[in-house]
């Protein structure tokens, strides 16, 4: 009995742009993938279980998400194979690397309105 279902949106934006099959380069289109997961089996790790109204899942909960899909060969890509494949960056960026980049342009802001008001008084 599946007790939950849970959408994993990957890259929305992504999944909207024109691809090509790496290996037939016909164009692939989405393809709606899903997979029953019980929250105790060992491959419940690569899942997220959270849930917003109720903490987290229990039991088996059915996971939904997008792939991409060549109709012509029948090749079927993830959104990180793809990105891979394309050459687009997949690395995200931490919440420590965020704040050093928000901190750093803040104190280089603040230099440049110092330096101005030295130079214009």
């Amino acid at each position: 009995m599946i007790n939950g279902y849970k959408y994993k949106a990957d890259d929305i934006f992504y999944l909207v742009k024109k691809h090509y099959c790496p290996k037939c380069g016909s164009r692939l289109k989405r393809a709606l993938v899903s997979k029953v997961v019980n929250s105790e089996s060992p491959e419940a790790k690569n899942y997220d279980f959270r849930h917003y109204d109720f903490g987290r899942m229990k039991g088996d909960v059915k996971f939904y998400w997008h792939d991409f899909q060549c109709a012509d060969c029948g090749k079927q890509l993830t959104v990180n194979e793809m990105k891979r494949y394309e050459g687009v960056d997949t690395k995200k960026i931490t919440f420590t690397k965020f704040m050093r980049i928000v901190t750093w342009t803040i104190v280089a802001i603040a230099f440049i309105v110092e330096l101005i008001k030295v130079i214009f008084n």
